[in-house]
Parts: C-alpha cells; sequence; structure tokens
C-alpha cells in the first residue's frame, strides 16, 4: 500500500501501479477480467509497466530521474542535465500529470540522438518505442537522416513484436480521434510542448535552454492544459500560483486513498464498477482556484486499492483504446460512484 500513485493527489501514475499489480496477479501478457477479458497489453507498450512491477512506482520514478541526469550530463553537461530536469514543460508533465513512460522514452530518444553506434541507437529507438508511441515517432524522424538501415531493423527487432500485433488489430485509433480542447491532432497541447521543449535542450546553446525551460516559471502569464481566454493571459499572480503549485506537490500513496475515499473500505464484491461524472478536464473546488486532477484518476487509484483485497475494478484499467461506449459492462456488477464511496478533494486529516 506505499506504492507512489502521484503528488498532492492521483495521477497518471496509476496507470503503471495498477498495470504492474494486474500483471502480478494474471501475467505480464494475460487476459484481466475487465472488457471480456483483453490482454493487459493489448493497448499499451510494456516497458514501464515491468519497472514499476520491478522497483514500485517511486523506485521506477527514481531510476528515471538518474538515468535523465546522466543522459544530458553525458550528452550536453551538469547544467544542461539541471536545467531540462526543472524546466517547465519537464517538470510539470512528469510531477503533476504523471507522464512517467512518455518521458522516460524521450531519455532514450536524446541518448539514441547522441550515440553513433548502430546497434546501440537502434536498442535504445527500440526501447522508447516499448514505453511510449510518441518517443518513438519522434525519434524515427530524428534518426531518418542518418540513413542507417541497421539502426531501423535493430529498433523493429527490439519493439516490433509490440507493434506489429497492435496495428494490426487496429481499426482506429480512439485517443487520436478523441475531441478535446486542450488536442491538436489527437494530441494534447502540452505533449507538443514538451517535444518542443526536448528538442530545443538538444540543439540549442545554454542561453536558450534557460529561457524557454526555466524562464517560463517566472513569467506573470497564465499557463494552462487549455485554449486561454486573452483576458487571462497576462496574470501577475500566476508565478505565486505556480510556486505554490510546486510546493504542494506532496507524494501521494495508495495508503492515503482511503482518508479521501473511506468508502473504499467497505467494498468487498469480486468485481465492482466506480463511476465517475463526465470530468475529464478535473474539477475545481468551490471558492479556490485549486485544480484537483481528473476523477478518472480516482476510479484508477480505487482499482489499485481494491486489488489488495481480491477486488476487480471492471472500467478499472487505464486504456486510451476503449470508448467508455464500448465497455460493455455487464448488468449484474455492483456499481459505485465515487461520490458513493465518500469522494473528497481535500485531505481534512
Amino acid at each position: 500500500m506505499n506504492n507512489l500513485i502521484g503528488f498532492g493527489s492521483p495521477n497518471d501514475f496509476c496507470n503503471f501501479v495498477l498495470r504492474a499489480e494486474l500483471s502480478r496477479r494474471y501475467g505480464l501478457f494475460g487476459r484481466i477480467p475487465m472488457w471480456g477479458g483483453i490482454r493487459l497489453h493489448a493497448f499499451y507498450p510494456v516497458l514501464s509497466t515491468i519497472l514499476a512491477c520491478l522497483f514500485s512506482m517511486q523506485g521506477a520514478l527514481f531510476l528515471y530521474l538518474m538515468l535523465t541526469a546522466a543522459v544530458w550530463s553525458f550528452c550536453r553537461g551538469p547544467l544542461v542535465a539541471f536545467l531540462f530536469l526543472i524546466s517547465f514543460y519537464h517538470f510539470q508533465p512528469v510531477f503533476k500529470v504523471g507522464r512517467f513512460a512518455e518521458f522516460l522514452g524521450y531519455t532514450f530518444i536524446a541518448l539514441a540522438f547522441f550515440i553513433k553506434n548502430s546497434i546501440v541507437c537502434g536498442i535504445l529507438l527500440g526501447l522508447a518505442g516499448l514505453t511510449y508511441p510518441l518517443p518513438f515517432i519522434l525519434g524515427c524522424i530524428m534518426l531518418a537522416f542518418r540513413l542507417d538501415p541497421i539502426l531501423f531493423l535493430v529498433a523493429f527487432l527490439v519493439c516490433g513484436w509490440w507493434y506489429i500485433p497492435f496495428l494490426a488489430q487496429r481499426k482506429g485509433i480512439s485517443f487520436l480521434q478523441e475531441k478535446r480542447n486542450d488536442k491538436i491532432l489527437g494530441l494534447y497541447i502540452t505533449q507538443y510542448l514538451s517535444l518542443i521543449n526536448l528538442v530545443v535542450f538538444i540543439f540549442s546553446p545554454v542561453w536558450l535552454c534557460f529561457v524557454f525551460g526555466v524562464l517560463l516559471w517566472f513569467l506573470p502569464v497564465s499557463i494552462k492544459m487549455a485554449p486561454l481566454n486573452p483576458a487571462e493571459f497576462i496574470n501577475v499572480k500566476s508565478v505565486l500560483k505556480r510556486m505554490k503549485g510546486v510546493l504542494s506537490l506532496r507524494p501521494f500513496f495508495v495508503s492515503h486513498l482511503t482518508r479521501r475515499m473511506p468508502g473504499l473500505e467497505k467494498v468487498n464484491e469480486g468485481i465492482v464498477v466506480i463511476t465517475q461524472p463526465n470530468l475529464s478536464q478535473g474539477i475545481i473546488l468551490e471558492g479556490e482556484n485549486q485544480f484537483i486532477g481528473s476523477l478518472k484518476h480516482w476510479v484508477w487509484a480505487s482499482a489499485v486499492y481494491l486489488l489488495k483485497k481480491n477486488v476487480v475494478v471492471y472500467n478499472g484499467l487505464p486504456s486510451t483504446e476503449v470508448p467508455a461506449a464500448n465497455l460493455g459492462i455487464p448488468q449484474d456488477l455492483k456499481v459505485y460512484s465515487i461520490f458513493d464511496l465518500g469522494f473528497r478533494a481535500q485531505d481534512n486529516d
């Protein structure tokens, strides 16, 4: 129950912790009793699950930070490594949003770009593919100019065994088709900005890395996930809010969950469903400008907690490939709302 699932509140870390717990119970490629018994890794690369399973989420995060610091120090020096780690579009997505797998892939791509050996470079590109598709796509674009077939052959051998079945079974990728204000051509705006941040740190001089990556923390502008209202863009209070947000990012473990959802202790059925309002952008506490992470994370976190009690949350597996309308939840399962379970956004204890 001491696995890290977020900072301040659950975030995408729940994804990796839950997959790790499910892999221990049903096997890394086994079928799980959700959505008709789909395979655990039918929709998501495996490397992040393996790391969370071997080292726990906090161990995997520590390993990522050490590896990232070492890679950037080796490639561009300790100063650039430090600036990258504290850059706005690295720190926010990793710690606040929990995009661990995606940024682990970027670390492999950064190292691959500076490594000249075709075989080593191909292995790194393949490992990036086994963490998340976006770093793999970026790596293929960046390394295509080498015109090195050996590099891509090795990468194919490393990760092709997962991508070929994945692409062969897809008629469409719902994640790319999802319509949201903070997405363009299927990707979140912050993902584009994180890609730009990575490219800046690979190619630019130190001063530009500082300007683009670090100065954003101190600009009196509002930096949000979705398109901005021009009247709200300039906001001198934004810097203080940004710093306050960082200071409030205390580790949130599975064991903390029942303080915020005490009703989970009473759930003992073998398989249940936990529903949520359609608030994918998260909620804001009344009277405060405090963002609380997307409610889906609380469902995933509940699934982690209840699995320890041998209770499976039927709709609890994080996946971008299964639209909610296609879940096909059996009518005879017990259904709980997160508010039935006593959900509260703040810890009052």
